[in-house]
């Protein structure tokens, strides 16, 4: 379940950025930034707290990982130099981030069913 909030947390800041943003006022944005920040907290505590018998599966991992560095360094590399190819790399890294976060909740569920 933790697995899915994260997923769920990811795909909704996209949302707000790229949906809401330009629809909802900016008092209401904040509303909906601190719930998605809040969902992606509560799914890393289910996580901490609810931590698989054994060692989780490397590939959902590697696949998170990858996201993380592809969504994060995508816009770093955009702030040192503003090429446009960097952003069109974010959206990649944060779908890679949410497909790993699936993964990874799905492995663990079928590990405990």
């Amino acid at each position: 379940m933790a697995c899915f909030l994260m997923a769920l947390a990811i795909g909704m800041g996209a949302f707000g950025h790229h949906v809401l943003a330009h629809s909802v006022p900016p008092s209401r944005i904040v509303l909906f930034e601190t719930a998605s920040r809040y969902l992606m907290f509560g799914g890393i505590w289910l996580l901490v707290l609810t931590k698989p018998a054994g060692p989780l599966p490397q590939r959902p991992i590697q696949v998170i990982l990858s996201g993380v560095l592809l969504f994060s360094g995508a816009l770093l590399a955009y702030l040192a130099l503003p090429i446009k190819v960097f952003m069109l790399l974010v959206p990649v890294g944060g779908v890679t981030m949410m497909a790993g976060f699936v993964m990874l909740g799905l492995q663990t569920r079928s590990k405990r069913t």
